[in-house]
């Protein structure tokens, strides 16, 4: 579950794959429907561990695990993302 993405290999293969409306289309999907709602658990998870951390019999050491799989989740969601806006945009969009 921790492996990390590799950028530039899921943006060459969403380039090689995809369709520029596809692209956008997918891009907009995940950014809404899996990135908000991820971001939102790693929020509620530090609020949880700061309550977790009034009362240590309570397994805070559990919930530093979920945050960093939540967190690695994030992360490789927001590389799929990047990868879809990079791989159709204008050559004029890359530079601003």
């Amino acid at each position: 579950m921790d492996r990390q993405l590799d950028f530039d290999k899921v943006l060459g293969e969403i380039q090689d794959y995809l369709s520029p409306e596809a692209g956008y289309w997918m891009e907009r999907l995940l950014h809404t429907y899996v990135g908000n709602p991820v971001a939102g658990l790693y929020t509620q998870i530090e609020i949880i561990q700061r309550a977790l951390d009034r009362r240590p019999e309570m397994v805070p050491d559990e919930v530093a695990r979920l945050k960093e799989n939540v967190k690695v989740a994030s992360d490789n969601i927001v590389k799929v993302v990047r990868a879809l806006a990079a791989a159709f945009s204008e050559p004029d969009d890359e530079q601003g």
